[in-house]
């Protein structure tokens, strides 16, 4: 079992990475009608560390 510590700084830094790249790729800022069955799956890998 691996523990995934919150890094509010690393978090940050992330979603202005990805909003960045969704800007250059012609994205809106606006988001798009929620669906109901929508969902965010982030898997990690064991053995390798994100965000210290």
């Amino acid at each position: 079992m691996s523990e995934v510590k919150f890094n509010p700084s690393a978090a940050n830094a992330a979603t202005k990475a990805i909003e960045a790249a969704n800007r250059l790729c012609g994205y809106d800022d606006e988001p798009a009608e929620k669906e109901e069955d929508d969902e965010i799956v982030i898997c990690f890998e064991e053995g390798k560390e994100f965000a210290r």
